[in-house]
């Protein structure tokens, strides 16, 4: 799969929007790494407002990496991407 930035201005024609995440969140392959209180806190539920937020059809960003966790959302941006 080529990453989004790529996708970015072939599908712009289409109004096809291309964005990855980066999430940090408690998994089967974090809990070895992290203590409980930090993964009590990085439930995978957090990242959900931004996956509805990046598919919504009102949603003008494209061609971004977001990082999501703890209910917190960073955009790093194209520049990271390239």
């Amino acid at each position: 799969m080529r990453p989004p930035h790529s996708q970015t201005h072939e599908r712009a024609q289409y109004n096809i929007h291309a964005n990855a995440i980066a999430p940090v969140a408690a998994s089967q392959m974090t809990e070895t790494v992290m203590p409980p209180e930090m993964l009590a806190s990085l439930k995978p539920e957090m990242i959900v407002p931004l996956v509805a937020y990046l598919c919504h059809d009102t949603t003008a960003d494209n061609g971004l990496l977001f990082e999501a966790g703890r209910s917190e959302e960073r955009r790093v941006g194209k520049e990271c991407m390239e």
